[in-house]
């Protein structure tokens, strides 16, 4: 007697296992196979990772319906002593918070010492005269009355890596930013830290040299300050006017200082105005009368 037999269809976020390879549905839609062997070759066969400790990253990233083939997840491990540190990328952790249903926006930046007050900032520039002390947060959630927000100090989480010795403010930035998402979105981030955090706490080392297997590329100090520098050399009047936001811009021209001044209005203007000023004009002009002289 012939049997009738029904198909299932496979749901969208349906996860199969075969052939020793599971495929899930990632956050963006894309299906992902992941196996041992890709782990593998993604690490480039890093010796010192276990097939158990693979095995827990993909089920990480089939959970968290990460997609580690364009690295928003990645596996790192030093020593045989230490188990394999599972890294969420940056970019990971804001795409999965912007998807969120309750996602109502951030605000983060820095926490910087002027004089004897201690100052908020937005952005991550810090002035002349300025002393970093660290970086805030603020996550907004549409189910709840109030923000998530996070401050955390420099002197916690710099340990003198070199990435962190080149651009601390970036670094701490992106820190508070990750501790208040995961705070925030709790059942997104549960056990997932960024590389910035697993660094700082030397969980992971950015200052010796990575095994064979590290897939991802810490810049170089001596790459990131020709970059600054090209950029400096190369940037324009309008850019520089562009890039102060309104009350950043204010800050500037607050800055109080006898030693630079406006040649023309007399104007008192800090380093970083006047060292542009000479440079472009041949005379320390503010912003206001370098505008006359173009």
């Amino acid at each position: 007697m012939e049997q009738n037999t029904t198909v299932k269809p496979i749901q969208k976020n349906e996860v199969q296992k075969s052939n020793n390879s599971i495929s899930y549905v990632a956050q963006n839609g894309t299906t992902i196979e992941l196996s041992t062997q890709i782990i593998k070759n993604l690490t480039s066969d890093n010796a010192l990772i276990t097939n158990g400790e693979i095995e827990l990253f993909i089920n990480m990233c089939k959970y968290q319906k990460l997609n580690p083939l364009i690295r928003e997840a990645y596996l790192v491990k030093y020593d045989t002593k230490k188990p394999a540190q599972q890294i969420v990328s940056l970019g990971a952790f804001l795409r999965i918070s912007d998807e969120h249903p309750q996602f109502d926006g951030m605000e983060d930046g820095i926490i910087v010492q002027r004089n004897n007050e201690m100052i908020e900032k937005v952005g991550t520039m810090v002035y002349t005269g300025e002393t970093l002390i660290g970086a805030w947060a603020r996550v907004y959630r549409k189910d709840r009355s109030r923000p998530t927000i996070t401050k955390i100090s420099l002197k916690e989480f710099n340990k003198g890596q070199s990435t962190w010795n080149v651009m601390p403010a970036v670094m701490i930035n992106k820190c508070a930013k990750v501790n208040a998402l995961r705070t925030a979105f709790p059942s997104c981030f549960t056990n997932c830290y960024s590389e910035e955090e697993l660094t700082a706490s030397g969980t992971i080392n950015g200052t010796k040299e990575q095994p064979t297997g590290e897939i991802y590329d810490t810049p170089q100090a001596e790459d990131i300050t020709d970059k600054i520098e090209n950029y400096n050399a190369e940037i324009t009047q309008e850019e520089i006017s562009e890039t102060y936001i309104a009350d950043e811009f204010e800050e500037v021209k607050k800055e109080s200082t006898s030693e630079f001044a406006c040649e023309m209005c007399g104007a008192e203007i800090n380093e970083k105005v006047y060292n542009f000023s000479k440079s472009k004009y041949n005379k320390p002009l503010c912003f206001n009368c370098q505008k006359k002289v173009k």
